[in-house]
């Protein structure tokens, strides 16, 4: 809870009260934090695709992370009880899962409490010059690793190689030819030249 001082005072054309202060508590946050996200594994993912989202079927570290920063953060409060993250509704009750990562900038507003993942650095304070932007998870790049289907056997994969090398193999072929018809009329030449001498 936040307890902040609050001074009522009172005045009018006869009366003049003394002020009053008191302490009143209010609520860290909303008892339903909204979001706006994409699947993205393994930042984000469902668990089953087939069934409704909701936070039970969320998969991937965002959503279990956020889901614990919200119970430590937002605490419990006296008007409604614990928060919870509403990952089937944005703030427009509209689907908080997007398609895409354009999609997810595009709901990115005032009516939206979390948006994810979104790409940015560690440095980065203020998105699109207005939203607050906290980095979570911070990750040197991105990496595949993609196994190949190797149905092909070595003959064959030789024999295809060969054939993207055509253009190289036939100027082999050519300079080799040429080489051969000049080292012919070498030959010749000496040859005649060498009966010429004996005659």
């Amino acid at each position: 809870m936040h307890n902040k001082l609050v001074m009522i005072e009172g005045r009018n054309d006869v009366y003049e009260l003394t002020p009053l202060s008191y302490f009143v508590e209010t609520c860290r946050c909303h008892k339903r934090i909204t979001t706006n996200y994409r699947i993205f594994t393994p930042y984000v993912g469902l668990s089953d695709e087939s069934l409704p989202t909701n936070a039970s079927k969320m998969d991937g570290m965002l959503p279990y992370l956020l889901n614990d920063l919200a119970l430590t953060c937002c605490k419990t409060c006296k008007l409604h009880g614990k928060s919870y993250v509403d990952f089937n509704l944005n703030g427009k009750n509209q689907p908080a899962m997007q398609k895409s990562p354009r999609e997810v900038k595009s709901q990115i507003d005032d009516y939206v409490d979390l948006s994810f993942p979104i790409y940015g650095w560690t440095w980065l304070k203020v998105y699109e010059g207005y939203y607050r932007y906290i980095p979570l998870v911070q990750s040197p790049g991105i990496a595949y690793i993609v196994i190949m289907d190797d149905s092909i056997g070595p003959a064959e994969k030789m024999f295809k190689s060969i054939l993207e090398l055509w253009s190289y193999l036939a100027l082999t072929l050519l300079l080799a030819a040429v080489a051969g018809i000049i080292g012919w009329f070498l030959v010749s030449w000496s040859f005649l030249f060498d009966c010429a001498s004996q005659v």
